[in-house]
């Protein structure tokens, strides 16, 4: 049983890497499809270069960190790595927060920005139920 969750826990990091690295490379690959998604219109080289860096560099560095530390998660779940899964998912809950409140303030027109934060929610359950499934299996 302790095997199974230990899969399913790293399977569930795994997913919200992969996730995080491919939203980064889109962005680093097609700034503006990212601008186009996120309805936003960059004015210049600077503009696409903010995209690149935010939304490309930022995501596929933290996507890179998830998977880099996989292997050393399945043998020490509350190490070093651990942490710093937990605190990608942590900074993560900014996502959502930082949405929310812009609803709050400047209302929402629904579909995309509703998409988006469920799909941000979800990512740091995932994660973040991910690790502390990691932790029981090996407690």
């Amino acid at each position: 049983l302790a095997m199974n969750t230990t899969r399913l826990a790293l399977a569930l990091i795994a997913l919200n890497g992969l996730t995080a690295l491919g939203f980064g490379v889109f962005g680093l690959a097609d700034p503006q499809g990212i601008a186009d998604a996120v309805s936003l219109e960059p004015q210049n080289a600077f503009g696409f270069s903010e995209i690149r860096a935010l939304y490309g560099g930022m995501w596929t560095a933290m996507g890179l960190l998830l998977l880099g530390s996989l292997r050393s998660l399945a043998s020490a779940p509350q190490g070093a790595h651990a942490e710093r899964v937990r605190t990608i998912g942590l900074c993560w809950v900014g996502l959502p927060l930082g949405r929310g409140l812009g609803a709050v303030l400047q209302g929402t027109d629904g579909g995309p920005a509703m998409g988006y934060l469920l799909a941000e929610v979800a990512m740091i359950a995932t994660l973040l139920g991910g690790l502390t499934l990691l932790r029981r299996a090996r407690s």
